[in-house]
């Protein structure tokens, strides 16, 4: 009985006291929920700068290292030329399709003076050998010659004929972005082709 009264005397105080734990619990459970909250948002934070960081890093090696597909062929052409000195221009046009930056199956043929592709009209002449290499399926804007020119032809005027003559858009489906030329003794490598392979 005597637990009795004092309950009922110290009820208020009871009732008090449990209120407050209850508060006080409520309170911890929502600094927790804050806490892991804010937590959760650092996470975030964090791993939004750090894709932005790795997005950045590799857009920037890429730009600052890549070449385009014309200069890596004309690397490819010199290469394959000096470690090639007396192979003939079909020789020299498959080794430079091995390069494994090339995404499709190659094909090279040899050509005589005359109407050759992506010239339109212009006969090229003042060459002893040729070779046209490129893509099997046609819808690629790739097309390349390696030329043996012929004795006493000016290699910078030949060079400039094919370049003035160069039509990108030499297939109708396809139009190719850059000429790329370069020499290496009596041969001459011409290129039009995509500035990359990427879509």
């Amino acid at each position: 009985m005597l637990l009795h009264k004092w309950f009922i005397r110290n009820k208020n105080d009871i009732s008090r006291y449990a209120n407050v734990k209850r508060v006080d619990l409520l309170v911890k459970q929502d600094e927790k929920e804050l806490y892991s909250m804010k937590n959760i948002q650092k996470y975030l934070i964090v791993a939004s700068l750090l894709v932005g960081i790795l997005m950045t890093v590799a857009c920037g090696n890429k730009a600052d290292t890549a070449s385009t597909v014309g200069e890596t062929m004309k690397a490819r052409f010199q290469a394959v030329v000096a470690e090639n000195p007396n192979a003939s221009v079909i020789e020299l046009s498959d080794l430079i399709l091995e390069d494994k930056s090339i995404p499709f199956q190659g094909g090279s043929m040899g050509v005589e003076p005359g109407l050759l592709t992506g010239f339109g009209n212009t006969e090229i002449t003042g060459f002893d050998a040729g070779v046209m290499f490129g893509p099997v399926i046609g819808s690629i804007p790739f097309v390349g010659y390696i030329f043996e020119l012929s004795e006493g032809t000016d290699a910078k005027a030949f060079m400039d004929t094919l370049k003035q003559n160069a039509d990108l858009r030499w297939n109708v489906c396809t139009e190719a972005d850059e000429v790329t030329m370069d020499q290496n003794g009596q041969k001459v490598f011409f290129l039009m082709a995509p500035t990359t392979f990427e879509e």
